[in-house]
């Protein structure tokens, strides 16, 4: 079978395409007789969808996906594109080095132009997006630090981060983009503290601004 382009948006994505990725994926034949897939997320930079797929009988395979591409907007596609290689090569090289609760990954392609792509993982539902308006519980926010401290701690300084090719973010030695993120969370820190700084305690002040270079203070 000839492999198809990378799909540049969910109307590529359909029963027959589906099913040859999974056949590849687990190694068995398998046959997607039809396929249903539901807009999830806002998309801002990029297209996020649910598949739900009927196979030709009954099985343990997948009953949902979820399925990213990148944005519809074309425009939007090239100045994202770092930020998809960035995802893409996050998933392909370092998600299996950490411990903390990430989507088992089934499928990364990306075009050479990185303005297509398709990211299929399996699908976490029915744990839900956090929402940084409404806040959450002490439960929530205590699981959400220890999934933080699984995704950082397991390559905390680890070398294999610096020969990641396709990072968005600034690697070490590259003083400019530091300064630059130092400024950011300066202005960050100022905003915070503004706004919420009356229900901390004077120690979390000093801890925050503690945390920011003098350099950075402009």
């Amino acid at each position: 079978m000839t492999p198809r382009p990378v799909p540049a948006s969910v109307r590529d994505i359909d029963a027959e395409w589906l099913s040859g990725v999974l056949s590849r994926y687990f190694g068995h034949d398998v046959d997607v007789i039809d396929l249903r897939a539901e807009r999830i997320g806002t998309g801002q930079a990029g297209s996020t969808y649910r598949l739900i797929p009927t196979y030709t009988e009954d099985t343990d395979l997948p009953q949902t996906l979820v399925a990213k591409l990148p944005a519809e907007n074309d425009e939007l596609r090239t100045g994202f594109d770092l930020g998809y290689r960035s995802e893409l090569s996050f998933y392909r090289k370092m998600a299996h080095h950490l411990k903390a609760l990430i989507p088992q990954c089934i499928l990364v392609e990306i075009s050479s132009e990185a303005t297509d792509f398709e990211l299929l993982l399996n699908d976490l539902e029915p744990m839900v997006q956090g929402n940084q308006i409404t806040g959450c519980s002490a439960t929530e926010a205590r699981a959400a630090v220890e999934a933080l401290a699984g995704l950082h701690g397991p390559t905390w300084c680890d070398q294999r981060w610096l020969e990641l090719g396709d990072v968005a973010m600034p690697m070490p030695g590259d003083k400019d983009s530091a300064a630059m993120m130092g400024k950011v969370a300066a202005a960050a820190t100022d905003i915070v503290l503004e706004r919420i700084g009356s229900e901390l305690a004077p120690e979390d002040h000093d801890t925050l601004r503690s945390a920011i270079p003098p350099s950075a203070r402009g």
